[in-house]
Order: C-alpha cells, then structure tokens, then sequence
C-alpha cells in the first residue's frame, strides 16, 4: 500500500530539497505531497494556518507529516530550538496525522555541511568538512560567502538539485539532528 508523506515547510524550497533528500532512501511505496504551499517563513506561526492545515489534510489525507523548520540557532540555542518544538506542538495538535519534525539546526543549508564534498565540485570551492555541522551559524550566509566571486554562485533556490546530489548516507553519517530524524521517520513508514 502507498504511503502519503505530506511535507510542510517554510518554503518550497525546503520541502522540494527535504522530499529529494529523501527520495534516496525511503521510494518504495511512498508519495511526497507538500501542504500548505502559499504560506511562507513565519506565517507558519499564524493561527490560520492551523485551519488551513485541517482543511488540507482532509483533502490530500497524508498518512505521515513532516514537519520541517529551522531553528535559526545552533545546537545550544535552547530558546530557539524550545520555540520551534512549540510550534511543532502546537500545529500537530490539530492534525490527526502521525507527523515528525524535521529541526534543522541553523538552517536547511546546514546539511548540504554534512556532505560538503558534494558542494564543493558543484561550485568549485574548497569549504572544509571537518566540523559538527549542529555549530554552524548561518550556514545559508556563509555559502553565499564562498561562492560570492566565483562565476557560479549559491542561491537558496539551488538547494532542490543540489539535495538529489547529496548522499544521504553521509548526511546522516555528518548531522546528527538528521540521524535522529531518519531512524523516526523509518519507524514511521515501516
């Protein structure tokens, strides 16, 4: 039987990115929908996105949501993190859906860290990859950074192609915030 893994997000981008990602590993049997497409960053947090949400669940019927937000703080950012398990609470509640949270720590940007080799062909650069990702500040600035005088450059926009080239071994391997997503999200899903 198919499984509906409905993706909410504060972008597209970041669920096209996520869904890619995962596309790797769990295929079989399981369909991507994202939900909530016209709502972005912190309108998240309004109250009518609760009731948006309701609507689209009835509609699409995931069987799975993942939720997927960043925390815009590092790993030891208690406050930051706390906020966004809030908010992950607080919207899941009106949901009747096995659902997960997908936190990245930082932002998205911090797994393409996990598996910098990949980034670094792509855009011809040469960004080390020996550091905890989850310690990263504002990972999406400092590959724009890297990039900035280099004919290509890092767009946010480029991060649904650059997932699919990501290895997702290596990302689990690399971020341990995801490692701890994929063994949830497997139990979910088997």
């Amino acid at each position: 039987m198919n499984k509906r893994v409905g993706l909410v997000g504060e972008d597209p981008n970041d669920t096209s990115s996520v869904k890619n990602l995962l596309l790797q590993r769990f295929d079989k049997n399981i369909s991507y929908i994202q939900l909530l497409n016209n709502i972005r960053g912190h309108q998240l947090d309004n109250a009518r996105t609760k009731h948006s949400l309701q609507i689209e669940c009835k509609i699409k019927q995931p069987d799975i949501i993942i939720f997927i937000r960043d925390a815009d703080g590092i790993c030891t950012h208690e406050n930051a993190i706390q906020k966004c398990n809030s908010w992950h609470t607080n919207l899941s509640g009106v949901v009747k859906t096995k659902n997960i949270l997908l936190l990245n720590i930082y932002e998205l940007e911090v797994l393409i860290f996990a598996d910098i080799e990949v980034f670094n062909k792509k855009y011809n650069t040469s960004i080390k990859d020996n550091r905890d990702v989850t310690f990263i500040k504002e990972p999406k600035e400092e590959l724009k950074r890297k990039t900035s005088k280099l004919n290509k450059k890092y767009f946010e926009s480029d991060c649904p192609e650059l997932f699919k080239l990501l290895r997702i071994d290596n990302v689990i391997k690399n971020c341990s915030y995801f490692r701890e997503f994929i063994t949830k999200f497997s139990e979910l899903v088997s």
